[in-house]
């Protein structure tokens, strides 16, 4: 590994040469046994023993034009971005692909991707004060969960879903839930596309435990239960890397209460308790009239003895 990363260093140096200049030398002290490597190589050399890389950019070329529904005669400007733009071989290959010209190098290549990356850091933290800018991370791939059946049942195919379509905004959480009543696999994986063609199985996880929890609880309840509910959270972080992050199994058992009253009837009251009135006072007894200006708002009620 020490050997390899040091000839990815000097490969690295030597493309940067090569940029700029028709030749460029080689030179590693001390690579293996105290041996030193030293080679010649040329520009057109470079360009033939790294061929097939210069023909894979055509079909991402092709492919982002495709998805952005736009044609290469539309484009304003194409602006090489990243390092290893500098190639020339690289600028003649997006020239020939898209049919333009030249390309627009008026943005330094380096210094773009490093301030770009140091802006969206300083906007992330709560240190720095920074203009706001909305940066959406869109995913390149499709993402898929495959949830299989339990052991007793083979014979039925598993439940899969585009959890992720392609080009989805992340960091992002989504919530799946499945019924069952045992052990399982859930497989995530790559689907199949133009430009990276088959898909990719990514990892096989073994969810255990759902027919433990079933067979506990139905011992415990009065009614038979039949499946158990699941929710599956997965989460694609900042990073692009996928998680299952949280898996819940759920039991809904509905109980009916059936409670017997007993209503008796209630007795009749009888003459002598009944409750006594108070007699009304006669009509032209005095400060009964309440028009009377003489008397009182709010005066007391008489009181029956």
């Amino acid at each position: 590994p020490r050997v390899m990363a040091r000839f990815r260093k000097e490969a690295a140096k030597v493309r940067e040469v090569l940029s700029a200049n028709s030749e460029a030398f080689a030179s590693i002290e001390g690579l293996y046994e105290e041996r030193d490597f030293r080679m010649k190589i040329t520009r057109d050399e470079f360009e033939e023993d790294a061929r097939e890389i210069f023909e894979g950019l055509e079909k991402p070329l092709v492919q982002v034009l495709k998805d952005a529904k736009i044609k290469a005669k539309d484009l304003d400007a194409v602006i090489p971005f990243g390092g290893a733009s500098r190639t020339p071989k690289i600028q003649e290959k997006i020239a020939s692909v898209l049919k333009i010209n030249f390309l627009n190098k008026t943005v330094n290549a380096d210094e773009a991707a490093a301030l770009g990356s140091a802006f969206i850091g300083a906007m992330e933290s709560p240190s720095f004060r920074v203009k706001k800018i909305d940066v959406f991370e869109a995913y390149p791939r499709s993402l898929s969960v495959g949830i299989g059946r339990e052991a007793d049942m083979k014979n039925k195919k598993e439940q899969l879903t585009n959890l992720f379509p392609r080009f989805s905004r992340y960091p992002a959480k989504k919530t799946m839930s499945v019924r069952r009543h045992g052990d399982f696999n859930i497989t995530i994986s790559y689907e199949a596309d133009e430009i990276h063609g088959n898909g990719e199985i990514l990892e096989v996880i073994e969810a255990k435990g759902a027919e433990k929890v079933l067979e506990k609880l139905s011992n415990e309840s009065t009614l038979g239960l039949s499946d158990v509910k699941i929710s599956l959270v997965f989460e694609l972080d900042r990073s692009g890397f996928l998680e299952l992050s949280k898996a819940e199994a759920t039991i809904e058992e509905v109980v009916t209460v059936e409670r017997v009253l007993t209503i008796s009837p209630s007795p009749s009251p009888s003459p002598s308790s009944s409750p006594s009135k108070a007699p009304s006072p006669p009509a032209d007894a005095p400060g009964t009239d309440e028009s009377s200006p003489e008397s009182p708002s709010a005066s007391p009620s008489p009181s029956a003895t």
